[in-house]
């Protein structure tokens, strides 16, 4: 297991916004073989309740989350960590960025979808499981 980044040498919750100078939109494909397209930035940004975040250590990006706060409750969105980064606590961070965030903006409620590989984060942070989908793949 990779030892875990200290909290201090990274950037928690840089909130990317509309004026942000991230330029195109990279779509990540993290399934081999590993490919990123660009796409132009999105107005979803700038929807009411839409907050985007970026994890990054040094100034290299490794993580993201997106949240969608909506009558007090928040979706918590697209967490994804860079596989060279990986069980280092970014996901811990991108996440409970969203969650600080949206709590101080009165959501008293949180969900999410989760993948395994990611279960053990959220239940860390006491979420729970209350209901499980089963995703089929065609070969």
């Amino acid at each position: 297991m990779a030892k875990p980044v200290e909290w201090k040498s990274f950037d928690l919750s840089r909130r990317v916004t509309t004026g942000s100078t991230l330029g195109p939109v990279a779509l990540l494909n993290l399934t081999p073989p590993f490919s990123v397209e660009f796409a132009p930035p999105l107005n979803v940004l700038s929807a009411k309740g839409m907050t985007a975040y970026l994890v990054e250590e040094a100034g290299v990006p490794v993580a993201t989350s997106f949240g969608v706060l909506v009558n007090g409750h928040v979706g918590v969105f697209n967490i994804s960590t860079r596989p060279p980064y990986r069980r280092r606590g970014y996901a811990r961070a991108a996440t409970t960025a969203v969650l600080r965030d949206a709590y101080t903006q009165g959501a008293r409620t949180a969900f999410l979808h989760c993948t395994p590989a990611g279960r053990g984060v959220y239940e860390s942070l006491d979420f729970v499981t209350s209901e499980e989908w089963h995703v089929y793949v065609a070969p």
